[in-house]
């Protein structure tokens, strides 16, 4: 099912495949065009057993550009409304990949009875924001937000990239490049990255160490800002506070999900089955 919801005025592109009394929410990382489009080899497979759902955030994908402030709280706001109008019931499971899995954390730490367990898509925990220049990325996405040329040259290499990957009709490919001309260092992305500071700073705050079970996957750093070694370890130490965890790591980049989609379902499945299953029904 593929469907728009209405919040505040502003319209969200939700994906949902499979059926079943857990509901697994995919958390998109930063700055991925078309969500629904990279996430849905690991939907599919995770739908065997699943009711998996997909928002794509305002800025992304077929969703609504926003002209109010992106902070991560207003994020969270907007996915809770959006499972609210599906009548989904809580508590769910977040499969979170990148930045998303501080949008799990935020979202366990207000409203700790709806999040069952997270499953981290080789995810970015707040100590790996420490060696990452925010302030530059920013400045980059403004720099491309004004650069039209760029943004056409990217967009058309991104589509060509889907293209290859998945089965799209030239009608789609149509609609796709004009959304990812759009979409690309859109003012919301720009937003979110001038908020990102903050967004940690709450999630550490109000502690970061959020007990549900988790489970991680990891990659080989490849795609991220830090080396392979920095990049487990800042998941491992994040996982030593954590009182249910486990972890796996693959030697793929940071989109493992499209490389390792069916052993992370596998893997999901026995998790969920064995620590978090008996917490829902």
């Amino acid at each position: 099912m593929e469907k728009f919801v209405e919040v505040n005025g502003y319209k969200n592109f939700v994906y949902c495949y499979g059926q079943g009394s857990i509901t697994l929410v995919l958390l998109s990382g930063s700055g991925v065009p078309f969500p629904s489009l990279e996430y849905k080899t690991l939907a599919k497979s995770l739908s065997e057993t699943y009711q998996v759902i997909g928002i794509e955030k305002l800025g992304y994908g077929r969703s609504d550009l926003a002209e109010n402030n992106r902070d991560i709280d207003s994020v969270i706001h907007e996915y809770r409304s959006v499972l609210q109008k599906l009548g989904i019931n809580s508590p769910v499971v977040l499969a979170a990949h990148s930045m998303g899995f501080l949008e799990a954390l935020r979202w366990g730490q207000q409203y700790p009875f709806e999040i069952a367990g997270i499953l981290g898509i080789d995810p970015a925990t707040p100590d790996c924001y420490r060696e990452f220049n925010v302030e530059e990325a920013t400045k980059k996405l403004k720099g491309m937000s004004v650069d039209a040329l760029c943004r056409k040259a990217t967009a058309s290499a991104l589509v060509e990239q889907l293209m290859g990957e998945q089965d799209i009709s030239n009608m789609e490919k149509n609609e796709i490049e004009i959304l990812a001309f759009r979409n690309l260092a859109n003012q919301n992305w720009i937003s979110e990255a001038e908020n990102l500071r903050n967004a940690i700073g709450l999630v550490e705050r109000d502690d970061p160490y959020l007990q549900v079970p988790m489970l991680f996957f990891l990659s080989n750093g490849e795609g991220t800002t830090l080396k392979k070694e920095n990049w487990i370890e800042c998941s491992l130490q994040y996982l030593n506070h954590i009182k249910v965890s486990q972890y796996e790591v693959f030697d793929f980049p940071h989109n493992l999900y499209k490389f390792v989609y069916q052993e992370i379902a596998q893997s999901s499945r026995t998790f969920i089955s064995e620590y978090i299953e008996k917490n829902i029904n």
